[in-house]
């Protein structure tokens, strides 16, 4: 994959804020179009180690369908429901989008955690991210 062409989108272009009461989100259509984005999820598929995230729920050990990869510079170790996670490298895939979202969002960011939902019946339920990171 071209890392070059992997954005369409026109990026200059202010969208409007979603959640203009309870936060800032904004959505730029076309952001990866439509073939990249399936080779990018292939790519990505192949790329990364996935692992069905576990976790602590009412007091019991529940592992999910929903697959995780937890991502970021050496140093971002993240500790979720117990669990010490190290990060895995980032992939050149990865560092193209974060690039292009870091000048987007005039930010920089340190990590990342993708979800891997395999179809329309996995899901996240309404939560709190609690931890200290």
């Amino acid at each position: 994959m071209n890392q070059d062409s992997l954005f369409v989108a026109d990026l200059t272009q202010s969208k409007l804020n979603l959640l203009p009461k309870d936060g800032c989100i904004h959505y730029y259509p076309g952001f990866i179009g439509a073939t990249n984005s399936t080779k990018l999820m292939d790519q990505l598929q192949q790329s990364l180690q996935w692992d069905a995230d576990q976790l602590m729920m009412f007091g019991k050990l529940v592992i999910t369908r929903r697959k995780v990869a937890w991502v970021g510079d050496p140093n971002c170790a993240y500790t979720y429901s117990g669990v010490k996670k190290q990060p895995q490298a980032w992939t050149p895939a990865l560092l193209a989008i974060k690039s292009q979202i870091e000048e987007l969002a005039q930010a920089d960011f340190n990590s990342c955690l993708l979800n891997f939902y395999h179809d329309g019946t996995d899901a996240m339920g309404w939560h709190s991210d609690d931890e200290k990171e």
